[in-house]
């Protein structure tokens, strides 16, 4: 079923099931209107894998933030059966009953039914944009080659619409990364980071590497100011890998973890928190 019509900044109650078996009383509240003085919230974090119990107490202290809605960097399940993702929602909704949750799809999703019949996204649901405030979202799918040159006309169009003064984007596969396990992303790096860097995208954020690691800005494969940085949130729940350092690289960790990110229009004020909701980074992005 699909909701349309809706008012913004509105609160709205909902209920699921039938007769006799109707869920609890649940809340859910739409984006406000535009403005130049809107502030908002949202959360990002990915890679959940088997690790239910993490992801719960990381929703959890989500859900403490007053976050206005939470992105997946993917990689939900370990094979996408209707069994995990009956354990993976069991998990999840104390939180994303009320707080909406939107998420890039991974290679454990595999491009499997089960992903698309769980979850009901923009346009073709693999990769799609949107507008909320001052930020452009942009969601990729990042799980072959094939797929990443396909977008490449779809992204340079989208991007060059955009009237934004920040943009975002989000996919499942890192373009940098000094993980133990997965390296940089040589198609990525190939075929998406000059489009990024011609139109002055100003965060990447990605799951797959299982850790946290966020780069300097970078353009023209060098560090640089001007340029964009990649930020890989791979610790809600699935077994953590050894973070690295590479020239690239300004902080990382091998640590469950999870985003906040707050929105103004001229500043993105991100704090990077563990399991303990102490802050592991932390940076601010300004703009005139």
């Amino acid at each position: 079923m699909e909701l349309v019509g809706l008012s913004p900044g509105t609160t709205y109650h909902y209920r699921c099931g039938a007769p006799g078996y109707w869920s609890a009383d649940h809340t859910f509240t739409t984006a406000p209107e535009d403005s130049p003085r809107l502030t908002y919230k949202f959360a990002v974090l990915g890679d959940s894998r088997g690790g239910y119990k993490v992801l719960g107490e990381l929703l959890g202290l989500i859900a403490q933030e007053d976050v206005d809605f939470i992105v997946f960097t993917g990689d939900l399940t370990d094979g996408g059966s209707q069994y995990e993702y009956d354990r993976w929602f069991a998990a999840a909704e104390p939180v994303i009953s009320e707080i909406p949750l939107i998420s890039v799809h991974g290679n454990h999703e595999a491009m499997l039914p089960t992903y698309f019949e769980e979850f009901a996204f923009p346009g073709n649901e693999k990769w799609f944009s949107f507008d909320y405030g001052p930020v452009h979202f942009v969601f990729l799918l990042s799980i072959s080659e094939t797929y990443v040159v396909q977008q490449r006309p779809w992204l340079l169009a989208d991007l060059r619409q955009s009237r934004s003064p920040w943009t975002i984007v989000v996919a499942h596969k890192p373009a940098y990364s000094a993980d133990e396990n997965h390296g940089p992303t040589r198609y990525i790096l190939d075929h998406w980071v000059d489009i990024f860097e011609r139109f002055g995208v100003d965060l990447y954020f990605n799951g797959h590497a299982h850790d946290y690691e966020r780069t300097w800005p970078i353009r023209g494969g060098r560090i640089d100011q001007e340029g964009v940085i990649y930020v890989t949130t791979g610790g809600a729940g699935a077994p953590l890998h050894r973070s690295g350092r590479d020239w690239w690289t300004a902080v990382s960790a091998s640590v469950h973890h999870y985003i906040v990110v707050q929105v103004r229009a001229h500043q993105l004020r991100v704090v990077v928190k563990d399991l303990q909701g102490e802050p592991i980074d932390r940076f601010l992005l300004t703009k005139p």
